[in-house]
């Protein structure tokens, strides 16, 4: 008996983790981690050379021909995304409006995350882009984008602390057809299941090497108007209670 006891406990630890192992997810579609939904406006906590707030919107174009785009827009940075989301393809960006006011347009939408991320897969896009000032060719370059699904993580953000956040690593070159140099952007970014971006740290190595790290982090996040306490990503939809009123808000969040 005093050997079969130690060898129970042993499998009932071994099938404890088993479990434990089978429940983690080890894929998430890129529908359930953004880039969020119709309406939704997010703030981060920026931290660069001085520390802002940055709010991300999420609407409809207004034009009738991008009716199937997703356009997103942050300010005070300035910078508009016009984005397509194919649940069998994966996440695209069409075009963009940089701070500077110029027009980044891809010959081909350019895509930025794959229908289904694994962890442990390497993902590789490219395309090509001309960067364009009220019809003007400013630059022609190239685009090189390399992701790789690190696994699972906790991130701890001013909005709320989150247990399981799909993190990947992302690695952007831009090089252009000019003088002009590279820009290449190393980035990690933490995902939540039915929220999005919820954290990133970023190293950008520009013109002559100079080095700029920004990192972001979730602060508040408005759904259907309501300014939300939390969000939670269990198989069910939660109460979440507006931070104006004591009455709680049901927000309907896709899982």
């Amino acid at each position: 008996m005093g050997q079969i006891l130690p060898n129970t406990f042993l499998f009932l630890f071994l099938m404890v983790q088993l479990q434990a192992q089978t429940q983690r997810p080890h894929s998430y579609s890129v529908l359930e981690i953004g880039p969020t939904q119709y309406g939704d406006s997010l703030t981060y906590k920026v931290s660069s050379q001085e520390s802002s707030l940055l709010t991300v919107a999420i609407q409809r174009p207004k034009l009738e021909r991008d009716r199937h785009l997703l356009h997103r827009t942050s300010k005070p940075a300035g910078n508009q995304e016009f984005l397509e989301v194919d649940s069998l393809a994966g996440l695209f960006l069409h075009r963009a409006v940089l701070p500077n006011g110029h027009d980044l347009i891809f010959d081909r939408k350019m895509q930025l995350l794959p229908a289904q991320l694994k962890t442990g897969e390497k993902y590789h896009f490219t395309a090509t882009f001309k960067v364009m000032d009220k019809g003007r060719l400013v630059h022609r370059g190239h685009q090189k984008t390399e992701i790789k699904c690190l696994g699972f993580d906790s991130a701890y953000t001013p909005f709320q602390n989150f247990a399981q956040c799909l993190v990947l690593y992302i690695k952007t070159t831009q090089q252009f057809d000019s003088e002009k140099p590279s820009i290449t952007t190393h980035a990690k970014k933490w995902y939540v299941k039915g929220l999005g971006l919820v954290k990133m740290a970023e190293k950008t190595i520009g013109e002559e090497q100079e080095i700029q790290r920004t990192s972001w982090q979730i602060k508040d996040l408005k759904r259907y108007g309501k300014w939300l306490d939390q969000i939670e990503t269990a198989p069910k939809v939660p109460a979440l209670r507006d931070k104006n009123s004591s009455k709680p808000v049901v927000a309907k969040i896709r899982v």
